[in-house]
């Protein structure tokens, strides 16, 4: 995986590639590696899908670790023209998702988040709290029981 970031890395050197930027003045975001896993950021254009088979196909001639296609999916942001979704979709194979979900747990949001964006976690830990009587604990032992079940939730 060290070569295929060191394979995007250059590419955005060389101006090829062109990373999505978290804000008009804040890093860029090319890539997300995980376990056997990764996510790609660009620019929605065919030009940059091409760029990324391109990619990925150079990495499978050094590592000979190919990209499964048929797990291969791509998520465009909703600024995106339908038009532009279809052309790279049908001309680079790629299978087009319209939410995200959760990955690894952890919700991807698309929408502005807001304080009832997260109830889902303030039910879960009433839930698992509700067995027990926290006012028989210490201060510390109240701490020590609300980190217990946070660090529970994701799994």
């Amino acid at each position: 995986m060290e070569k295929l970031g060191h394979l995007i890395e250059k590419a955005i050197v060389n101006g090829s590639w062109k990373p999505l930027f978290l804000s008009r003045r804040g890093s860029a975001l090319s890539h997300i590696f995980f376990t056997n896993d990764l996510m790609l950021f660009c620019e929605a254009s065919r030009d940059q899908a091409v760029v990324v088979i391109s990619i990925l196909e150079t990495f499978y001639y050094f590592s000979r670790k190919k990209v499964n296609k048929s797990k291969l999916q791509v998520f465009f942001s909703p600024n995106t023209p339908s038009l532009v979704t279809m052309v790279i979709c049908d001309s680079v194979g790629f299978n087009q998702m319209d939410d995200l979900r959760c990955y690894l747990g952890i919700p991807l949001f698309h929408n502005r988040v807001s304080v009832h964006t997260f109830n889902f976690v303030v039910k879960k830990v009433r839930q698992k709290l509700s067995g027990w009587d926290a006012r028989k604990l210490s201060l510390e032992g109240q701490i020590t029981l609300v980190r217990s079940v946070l660090l529970a939730i994701p799994s």
